[in-house]
């Protein structure tokens, strides 16, 4: 790989800078490889990196440079390592969102590989014992609900923290998305002690789903219930004396 594959390659990930680089081209008459990466493409990877709005781009990119450390010519790989890897490497806020990006990959990796033990666990114990063992009524009380439980605690954890509404001018639907998990982490306990009551009172009516049988009535399921115990917490949290203990 040469450095014109790598600036072709760019240009296709941000084609607004293909003008930037003809004027540059216009100024200097000759293209200097080092300026272009430093002062034309990494201001458009940094500005990305601190949106973090697009994350399946930001993955393509980081793929694409390691890519360009291991079969790039010398001299790419050396221009390449004193502009972009040091400009990424010299800033921290970069370096954290780009480590938090990674383990969120992981955390969401982890999750559905133990949700798929858990529903082979499921299947093989319902033939081995020729009776139905739903995967999330029976096996709430496994190691594999736990694990979920880290898994998504891990997850939404930096949420409040790196994702603080701005202006009100500049709220997003992901802003809106990490605020409905403010609310719900902020009631989490009233949640859990609601939901049994709310689980008995749809019981009542003859309803239960089976995440096994009909995993999409059981995901939609979960949710309704969810949002009653959320909507009830929010409820009793107004009356001043039981609002303390929720």
């Amino acid at each position: 790989m040469i450095i014109d594959d790598f600036l072709k390659q760019m240009t296709i990930y941000f084609p607004t800078i293909k003008k930037d680089l003809d004027e540059h081209i216009q100024e200097f008459g000759e293209r200097l490889d080092t300026i272009v990466i430093e002062d034309i493409i990494m201001p458009e990877i940094i500005e990305l990196l601190e949106k973090d709005a697009d994350t399946k781009k930001l993955k393509v990119i980081f793929d694409y440079f390691e890519d360009v450390c291991i079969n790039s010519d010398d001299y790419l790989n050396n221009v390449f390592s004193i502009t972009a890897l040091e400009i990424l490497g010299n800033d921290k806020n970069i370096l954290e969102k780009v480590h938090i990006m990674k383990c969120k990959v992981l955390m969401v990796l982890g999750f559905l590989l133990n949700n798929i033990c858990l529903f082979i666990i499921g299947i093989l114990y319902s033939k081995i014992t020729n009776t139905f063992w739903d995967t999330v009524w029976e096996g709430r009380s496994t190691i594999f609900v736990l694990l979920n439980v880290i898994y998504v605690f891990l997850f939404f954890m930096d949420f409040n923290k790196n994702n603080r509404l701005q202006k009100q001018s500049e709220i997003t639907l992901k802003d809106r998305f990490c605020k409905c998990i403010e609310v719900i982490s902020k009631n989490t306990m009233g949640i859990y002690l609601v939901h049994v009551l709310v689980l008995r009172t749809i019981e009542k009516f003859s309803i239960q789903a089976s995440f096994t049988s009909n995993i999409t009535v059981g995901i939609i399921y979960s949710i309704v219930v969810t949002l009653i115990s959320l909507i009830i917490t929010l409820c009793v949290k107004r009356i001043p004396v039981v609002g303390k203990f929720i």
